[in-house]
């Protein structure tokens, strides 16, 4: 069932999304890294007047000259999604939950390195994604950092804690990945095509769309 419900890589799409922006209350955070300072990947909400009581796709294209747009729990609000955290409930036995990441193509870094707690299936819907995973970092070289949660918030996953990617390859529409909870990876958009997907454990990425290129993904992960 599961692999019936992503088979193609077309179950959802970058239009599909400016869809449901517009026709849901929508919540979406603005994900940001700057190397300079100490920390890791930081998610802000995206900004908007109390006037608009609503996130509209307006502000979302605004909002990717900033960074990777991150749509977190949006399963319940589209169809096509929560079908497939349904799909991955009935084929791990584990509980799912779907996401999505919309970038502009040629970011260099469009997710810096970091860790995450739940195991994660990417699935790429449209374009292309670039990602790089890694073996755990040692974790003598930061005991009290939280190997589940490395780069992100206070804490920064500088690239001398990591060795050689055990994975480096360019994710098209149809193509999964499969990364373990507290396996760092890190992604760009630098050199590859328009992309969109999902994540249950899983992401994707947005392509052109009104003269202006984009990259969206999404994910679906398991929680153990």
């Amino acid at each position: 069932a599961l692999a019936g419900l992503v088979l193609g890589g077309s179950f959802f799409s970058a239009a599909a999304l400016e869809h449901a922006v517009e026709n849901n209350a929508l919540d979406a955070g603005l994900g940001e890294f700057d190397g300079a300072v100490a920390g890791g990947w930081q998610l802000y909400s995206i900004a908007r007047p109390a006037s608009e009581h609503r996130l509209t796709w307006a502000r979302v294209t605004a909002a990717l000259d900033a960074g990777t747009v991150v749509f977190n729990a949006i399963g319940p609000h589209e169809e096509s999604l929560a079908q497939l955290c349904l799909g991955a409930l009935e084929a791990f036995g584990l509980p799912a939950n779907a996401n999505v990441y919309v970038t502009r193509v040629g970011r260099a870094l469009s997710a810096p390195p970091h860790t995450d707690r739940q195991d994660v299936l990417i699935l790429q819907t449209e374009g292309s994604k670039r990602w790089r995973v890694y073996a755990p970092p040692e974790p003598s070289l930061k005991p009290r950092a939280d190997p589940f949660a490395r780069g992100k918030g206070a804490d920064a996953l500088r690239p001398s804690e990591l060795g050689e990617p055990l994975l480096e390859l360019t994710l098209r529409p149809g193509d999964a990945l499969y990364v373990p909870a507290g396996f760092p990876h890190t992604t760009s958009t630098a050199g590859t095509a328009g992309t969109a997907g999902t994540n249950g454990g899983g992401e994707g990425e947005g392509g052109s769309k009104g003269g202006s290129e984009r990259g969206s993904e999404g994910e679906c992960g398991g929680v153990g």
